[in-house]
């Protein structure tokens, strides 16, 4: 922090510089503390509330929460009740600084939020820790294309020149399975001030990633207390493969446009750079069923379920590989497993009840149909599905299919 920046905050004021908490804030003092956190939220937050609560509670700082009035403007407007614009808004939050006798912050946020983060912070003289941001918005096929309120000002569409002229690093966190994210990290690791790491297996919300497994508070601690950051057995280094985030997030544009032969193409270069991205061969898989090439399909999901066992649209696809090549053995063994390995998934359920109904195993059709419906009874597909097996099965209809697989099928799974 510059020295005019250490005696603005040492420069106390006795009235605070708007109410403790709004629909878009919430001051929590700590008596004693020095230092201010201020916490802002991703995308998708609604008015009075605020990511990083759970955690924050067991950090020795002043905190403010922030979210963005319910907008998802990606804080380029300011922040409702604190200020009409980032200038004012900065303006209200250094006041709150000053009034809680803060003599240093520093700023956290995840997406949106962590956009916000780095606009803010460096700006307010503080170290940052921005999880997920996109640097630049506004970038074919992200999050801020698609979520940002059309009506939102754009007022800083990249960051680059914050960090670069901020006066306390900026750190960033992202994940290897979010090409977009990844991408707009490799464009400013050469910034000064920038400090990155990428995180294996874990995509865009790494702070519930890490608060699911107890490391997100530890984390935090070392980050509030100045000290490195500890080190996580999900440290990746994606970065380290040459072109890869480029080629990454071309694949990642490829698939959101439908260009489904610009995909296979770019899909292969990318699996070859970095054969361990779960997600890469996962979008190669997606793009090669698209143009009815099942084999190549499957073994890009066998790749992708191998690399990242615990996603269960890899392990889906992989059975709808299988059904597609005629192997409806393993198919219904992978689905099975997947029922067991994820049991609030209901796309194996369905998928289940399609088989057996293809060969005539109604009653098997309606149980697994009905499981589907359960897990997920708001789904009117899988409604109208139990009930058009729900009137075979009681008009008796008896199965047309008599080809010689049909009649192994009923041999082998039916009642």
């Amino acid at each position: 922090m510059s020295r005019q920046s250490e005696l603005a905050l040492k420069t106390a004021i006795v009235a605070p510089p708007s109410a403790f908490e709004g629909d878009a804030f919430k001051v929590v003092p700590h008596a004693g503390s020095k230092q201010l956190a201020i916490f802002m939220s991703a995308s998708g937050a609604k008015p009075g509330s605020f990511n990083f609560v759970d955690a924050a509670d067991e950090l020795p700082a002043n905190r403010l929460f922030l979210n963005n009035g319910g907008r998802n403007e990606w804080y380029q407007g300011g922040v409702p009740g604190l200020g009409d614009d980032v200038d004012q808004t900065l303006h209200t939050l250094s006041l709150w600084a000053r009034y809680l006798g803060a003599e240093e912050i520093v700023v956290v946020g995840q997406g949106m939020g962590a956009h916000g983060a780095i606009l803010y912070g460096t700006q307010l003289g503080a170290r940052v820790l921005a999880f997920s941001p996109e640097t630049t918005l506004k970038l074919p096929a992200s999050r801020s294309e698609r979520l940002m309120a059309p009506d939102a000002p754009i007022r800083h569409q990249n960051l680059h020149g914050f960090v670069r002229a901020a006066e306390q690093p900026v750190t960033v966190i992202a994940g290897e399975r979010d090409p977009v994210e990844l991408y707009c990290m490799s464009l400013a690791t050469a910034l000064p001030n920038f400090q990155g790491r990428t995180l294996r297996r874990v995509g865009h919300d790494i702070p519930a990633y890490l608060h699911g497994r107890r490391l997100l508070v530890p984390l935090l601690q070392a980050f509030l207390a100045g000290e490195p950051l500890p080190p996580l057995q999900q440290d990746g280094n994606a970065l380290r493969h040459e072109g890869f985030a480029t080629y990454f997030y071309a694949l990642h544009v490829a698939h959101d446009r439908k260009e489904w032969n610009a995909a296979i193409r770019i899909g292969r270069e990318v699996t070859k750079q970095n054969l361990w991205s779960d997600h890469a061969h996962y979008l190669l898989g997606l793009a090669l069923m698209q143009e009815g090439d099942h084999a190549e399909a499957l073994r890009a999901f066998a790749l992708a379920d191998a690399i990242l066992p615990d996603q269960p649209n890899y392990r889906f696809n992989l059975a709808t590989c299988f059904k597609k090549l005629g192997d409806y053995d393993q198919a219904i063994a992978i689905h099975r497993k997947s029922m067991q390995a994820f049991p609030r998934f209901a796309k194996p359920s369905y998928d289940l009840s399609l088989i057996y109904m293809q060969f005539g195993l109604y009653a098997k059709a309606q149980t697994f149909a009905a499981k589907a419906a359960k897990i997920e009874p708001a789904n009117k597909g899988y409604a109208a599905h139990v009930k058009k097996i729900k009137a075979r099965v009681q008009k008796g209809s008896q199965p047309g299919d008599m080809s010689e697989e049909a009649v192994r099928m009923r041999a082998v799974y039916g009642a």
